[in-house]
């Protein structure tokens, strides 16, 4: 899908636009990022799975499609298939 979206920005002629927006987007989110950088939040409850996506816009779909997925699969299963998971 990563392939399908840049091969796509550059038949537009607008992969140059993107990586100038996803830099954009990166240094927003280090300018707004809180003093604590733990694992799990970075000072001001922002999770390092949303910062991750965040700065990484063309994988984001795939890992959300797959995180919805693994999600289901647990709910649809016993309930603690959730334990650990994430």
């Amino acid at each position: 899908m990563v392939r399908e979206i840049t091969d796509g920005l550059k038949d537009r002629g607008i992969d140059q636009r993107f990586a100038a927006f996803q830099a954009y987007a990166g240094e927003q989110l280090d300018s707004t990022a809180g003093k604590e950088q733990t694992s799990e939040v970075t000072g001001n409850c922002r999770l390092s799975w949303y910062d991750h996506l965040m700065r990484n816009p063309l994988k984001a779909p795939v890992e959300a499609e797959q995180f919805t997925r693994e999600l289901h699969q647990a709910l649809r299963g016993d309930a603690m298939g959730l334990i650990g998971r994430w």
